[in-house]
């Protein structure tokens, strides 16, 4: 940005990438560019929740693109963990925002780090983000092919 010379104008900028670095490190922001002249800015706080990673690992028996694929998980979300494999599961923001990797959990447990983008009658039917997702129970059973 070019300094104008106007003492107010260069605080203003310090001023606007501090708070702007302080909202980043605490909130996840989504800008949707609406025309011409308009932004909208979406914010979700950025929640600390523990996973309980075992020394153990879970099978998971997924279904992703009509194929279906034998893994194991060990201390990693299923979506990296597919993705390692040499997998192309569908996933987009890899922030629990999106749902592009929502997939169907139909056996097993999961503990998801965040879930900004299912409603509570979503994760009652058993959807789930893959990229926030690992798994505590031995087995797991879920589909991206619903």
């Amino acid at each position: 940005m070019e300094d104008t010379g106007h003492p107010s104008f260069s605080k203003t900028i310090v001023f606007f990438r501090q708070f702007f670095n302080l909202l980043i490190s605490q909130w996840f922001l989504f800008i949707k560019v609406v025309g011409k002249e308009s932004i909208l800015i979406f914010a979700a706080s950025k929640q600390i929740v523990e996973i309980n990673m075992s020394e153990t690992s879970s099978k998971a028996s997924i279904k992703l693109d009509g194929e279906q694929v034998e893994i194991e998980i060990k201390d990693q979300t299923i979506l990296q963990t597919l993705i390692d494999e040499g997998y192309d599961p569908p996933f987009s923001c890899t922030s629990g925002v999106c749902t592009t990797c929502m997939a169907k959990l139909t056996k097993g447990k999961v503990d998801m780090e965040v879930n900004y983008g299912l409603d509570e009658d979503e994760v009652a039917e058993g959807y789930i983000l893959t990229c926030q997702s690992h798994p505590t129970t031995e087995e797991v059973e879920l589909s991206y092919d619903v």
